[in-house]
C-alpha cells in the first residue's frame, strides 16, 4: 500500500514537471495496479495448471530406473506445456 502511494504521487511530481513528456507515465503509474499480486496469481494459475495436469501421473517405485526416466520426462513435458520449464531439468 505504501509503495503505491509513493509511486502515484512520484507519478504526480513528474507529470507537474514536464507535463508533455511524463503525462502518460504518470497516468499508469498512479493506476491501482500492484506488480507482485501480478506475478503472484500467474504464479499460482501456472501452478494450478501443473498439478492438475500431473494428477494422474503414477509416480515409479525405486530402482526402476527405466520407469523413472519415463517418468521424469512425462513431468517434464508437462512442466514445458504449462510454462514451468525455468527450473525444470530432465536430463535422460
Amino acid at each position: 500500500m505504501a509503495l503505491r502511494i509513493v509511486t502515484s504521487r512520484l507519478a504526480r511530481a513528474t507529470a507537474q514537471a514536464a507535463p508533455g513528456f511524463y503525462a502518460g507515465a504518470a497516468r499508469h503509474m498512479s493506476q491501482e495496479t500492484d506488480i507482485v499480486k501480478d506475478v503472484f496469481v500467474e504464479q499460482q494459475k501456472k501452478f494450478r495448471a501443473l498439478l492438475d495436469a500431473t494428477k494422474d501421473l503414477e509416480i515409479p517405485g525405486p530402482g526402476d530406473k527405466a520407469a523413472i526416466a519415463e517418468y521424469a520426462q512425462k513431468r517434464y513435458d508437462i512442466m514445458k506445456k504449462v510454462s514451468l520449464t525455468a527450473r525444470a531439468r530432465c536430463t535422460p
